[in-house]
């Protein structure tokens, strides 16, 4: 899976990157490759993580991301890793 987040500023970001690792801990999700850029204003980051041992459905997972999400003021997507290796070969 690949989450996403892009909060609306850099700063927002910074003050939230020690939260959310932990959130992903305490569901034992584990981080696998972070990718991150800025884009105009927007600082985005893309996060390649195992979800194998996360007790939790899809649907469980992506209820949390929202929840965490606001709490956070981020945009987190969860995306299947499937896509982006499909993207990759056309």
């Amino acid at each position: 899976m690949i989450i996403q987040s892009s909060p609306s500023s850099a700063k927002t970001a910074s003050a939230s990157c020690t939260t959310f690792p932990e959130f992903l801990a305490e569901n034992q999700i584990n981080i696998l490759n972070i990718s991150q850029q800025l884009m105009d204003d927007f600082f985005t980051m893309i996060i390649l993580v195992d979800t194998s041992k996360c007790p939790k459905s899809r649907q469980e997972m992506l209820d949390l991301f929202e929840e965490e999400s606001k709490k956070l003021a981020l945009d987190i997507r969860m995306q299947n890793e499937e896509i982006f290796q499909a993207m990759h070969r056309i």
